[in-house]
C-alpha cells in the first residue's frame, strides 16, 4: 500500500507517524491522507497574487471616489498592522481542519447519511466541499457533536454566497443585539444558552443585500 505523492516526495513511515501525532494532538478528525490533501488545498486555493505597488491604480477615478465614500482606504498598511488577507488565509485553514465527514455527522445526529445530504442541500447544515470530500465545520454543532437547537434555521437564513470565513466569524463573534446576563454573545453562544432562534435568524437575514 502506498501513500499519495506530493509533487516530488513520497512520505516515509516515520513522517506518517509524526503527522499522525500532530493531527491527533490537535484533535483533527482527518486521516493523514485527508490532512495532506486539505492542507495542500488551503495553500493552493488561498494563494495570493503579489499586491500592486499602488492599489488605487487598479480602479478608475470614479470607482475610487465611490469606494472611498463607502469607507475604502487605499493607503498602504502600516508595518505593525496585520495583513487582513493573511489573517483570512489562516482562518480558512483552521476552519477546514476543524471539520468532520458526513458519516460522523449522521452518527452524532442519529440520522442516516442521505438525510444529512438532504439537509445540506436545504442549507440547514453547513458544509464545505474539499478535495477530501464534503466536510462539516464543527462550529455548527455542540461540543458533544449534537445539534444546537435553532442552528439549522439560522444557517438557512444566512446569504448562501457568504465566504466560509465570513460564516465562521458571524457565528462566533458577539453581536450587540444578543445579550445573556448582560453580556453580548455570539449567535452560536446565544443559541447554546437557549436564546430564541428567531432573534438570530433576523440578524442573519439582515446580511442579505437588497
Amino acid at each position: 500500500m502506498t501513500t499519495p505523492r506530493t509533487r516530488d516526495h513520497r512520505r516515509t513511515r516515520a513522517e506518517d507517524e509524526v503527522v499522525s501525532r500532530f493531527v491527533g494532538q490537535l484533535g483533527i478528525a482527518l486521516s493523514i491522507d485527508e490532512f495532506e490533501r486539505t492542507f495542500r488545498e488551503v495553500v493552493e486555493l488561498t494563494e495570493i497574487s503579489p499586491d500592486p505597488a499602488d492599489a488605487a491604480s487598479e480602479f478608475s477615478a470614479v470607482e475610487r471616489q465611490a469606494l472611498e465614500q463607502m469607507g475604502a482606504n487605499f493607503a498602504p498598511l502600516a508595518e505593525d498592522v496585520p495583513d487582513p488577507v493573511e489573517q483570512t488565509r489562516v482562518a480558512y485553514a483552521a476552519l477546514l481542519l476543524d471539520t468532520i465527514p458526513a458519516n460522523d455527522v449522521a452518527g452524532h445526529l442519529g440520522r442516516d447519511v442521505s438525510r444529512v445530504r438532504q439537509r445540506t442541500r436545504g442549507r440547514s447544515l453547513w458544509s464545505i466541499t474539499t478535495e477530501a470530500g464534503t466536510r462539516y465545520p464543527r462550529v455548527q454543532f455542540a461540543d458533544d457533536g449534537s445539534e444546537i437547537r435553532g442552528m439549522g434555521a439560522v444557517l438557512k437564513a444566512l446569504p448562501p454566497d457568504l465566504h466560509p470565513v465570513a460564516v465562521l466569524r458571524w457565528l462566533t463573534l458577539p453581536k450587540p443585539e444578543l445579550r445573556v446576563e448582560g453580556e453580548t454573545v455570539s449567535p452560536r453562544d446565544w443559541l447554546r444558552a437557549g436564546g430564541q432562534a428567531d432573534e438570530a435568524v433576523a440578524l442573519a437575514e439582515d446580511l442579505h443585500v437588497v
